[in-house]
């Protein structure tokens, strides 16, 4: 994977805490996109010997033994709280 797009997302919730306090809990998302394709003249390096070009998939993709392709994902991180309270805040990764 060469260059690729992402994205990030995030439910943040605010609700009331004890004394003037809020807890805000935040749940975050990255998310991945790739057109894998050919690209004139690029190559990849695997390990120390293996050089594989994209001329050379390339042609394989027009022989009809290679195929472009697209990769996305997106992964959940953790699970953030954090209890702000007058004159500073306090985190608490990991839950609630």
């Amino acid at each position: 994977m060469g260059e690729f797009d992402y994205a990030t997302t995030a439910l943040v919730t605010v609700t009331p805490g004890l004394n003037g306090s809020a807890n805000v809990d935040i749940q975050s998302n990255v998310h991945v996109y790739d057109r894998y394709n050919w690209n004139k003249g690029a190559k990849a390096k695997l390990g120390r010997r293996l050089c594989i070009k994209d001329d050379d998939m390339a042609e394989l993709h027009r022989a009809g033994l290679a195929k472009e392709f697209e990769m996305r994902g997106s992964l959940s991180l953790p699970p953030v709280r954090l209890n702000m309270r007058r004159g500073g805040s306090r985190a608490r990764p990991g839950g609630h």
